[in-house]
């Protein structure tokens, strides 16, 4: 593969995005070996349309043709329209931005379950590490702008804590950890793009609480010390382990008929809600569950981790890259 030496740090941030999705489509390339043998592959006009103002087009099997043509087809990274998401209906292969978090030993990543979700629906995730957001504001910008219009949707995953200073707060609790700064930046200035551009959104456990703090609303930076139950149930990790209430007329009851019980591996929860959200789901002891606005779901809890023991989980996925 042969790749231009970028010429500045944003550049350089562009090239990296490029590669996460080159290698990304790799990934999908093996997960999806499964799939029905008579897909049916055509140009996907959402993506044909990223591709014209990028000076590529289409050939009718779908592949990209263009300067970057050699480099995209050897992996498959081509827009395309799927006649099936393995018996289920979803319509193209979708590219979702995923935040992605640090990790012990100077790793960067996420729980394998999200890219699962998203591979089990014919799409895949392009990762987006904190670091972007050391970048300058207007190359962070720059960079946060051409990802989102280059995917088709965004995910906010878990992690470490938000700054309490993005809330107007300070460390009231030693069991705060894990802030990344720059992660905070980039997941707002991410959050900032797919809003503008209409992209969905959805938010899970820490993006909760980025989208709360986004929306002008503040967090509890530990339940235990703020008289809420123990919420971090580790030992309970991939099943149900507490109950959940559900308002009815939510776009969160129509994708979670029926459930009553979420997993829980938060200390820190939604306080006061930002403005522009709406409380769709409480635990029993009243903590925020999920919160909601056109285009985007949040919830506290983990269903990436829950696909194998409720699939209907997989319905938060399968309405982000429907």
């Amino acid at each position: 593969m042969n790749l231009t030496l970028a010429s500045s740090r944003a550049d350089r941030c562009r090239s990296v995005i490029q590669l996460c999705c080159i290698a990304m489509v790799a990934y999908v390339d093996t997960a999806r070996a499964d799939a029905p043998h008579d897909l049916r592959v055509e140009p996907c006009p959402t993506h044909v349309a990223g591709l014209s103002q990028r000076g590529l087009t289409t050939r009718p099997s779908g592949a990209v043709v263009g300067p970057l043509a050699d480099r995209l087809t050897a992996v498959g990274l081509c827009p395309s329209v799927w006649s099936t998401e393995r018996g289920r209906g979803v319509s193209f292969m979708a590219r979702v931005a995923v935040s992605a978090g640090q990790l012990s030993g100077r790793r960067i990543g996420v729980h394998d379950g999200y890219l699962e979700a998203l591979a089990r629906l014919g799409s895949y995730g392009i990762l987006v590490p904190g670091q972007i957001g050391d970048l300058e504001e207007s190359d962070m910008k720059a960079a946060a702008k051409e990802l989102i219009a280059s995917t088709d949707a965004l995910m906010l995953t878990g992690g470490g804590d938000v700054d309490p200073a993005l809330y107007g707060q300070t460390v009231n609790s030693d069991r705060v950890y894990g802030i990344e700064v720059n992660r905070d930046r980039i997941e707002r200035t991410l959050l900032d793009e797919a809003l503008r551009q209409g992209h969905k959104i959805l938010a899970i456990c820490r993006g909760i609480q980025v989208v709360n703090v986004y929306f002008g609303g503040t967090l509890m930076q530990d339940l235990e010390t703020s008289g809420k139950s123990k919420h971090s149930l580790t030992e309970h990790e991939y099943e149900y382990s507490h109950g959940i209430t559900i308002s009815e007329d939510s776009q969160l009851a129509r994708l979670l008929p029926g459930i009553d019980q979420a997993n829980s591996l938060h200390h820190q929860a939604v306080d006061e809600p930002g403005g522009d959200l709406v409380v769709t789901a409480v635990s029993e002891d009243g903590v925020v569950e999920a919160m909601e606005r056109p285009g985007l779901v949040a919830v506290q809890w983990h269903p990436e981790r829950l696909i194998d023991f409720d699939p209907a989980q997989m319905n938060l996925f399968r309405w982000l890259v429907s």
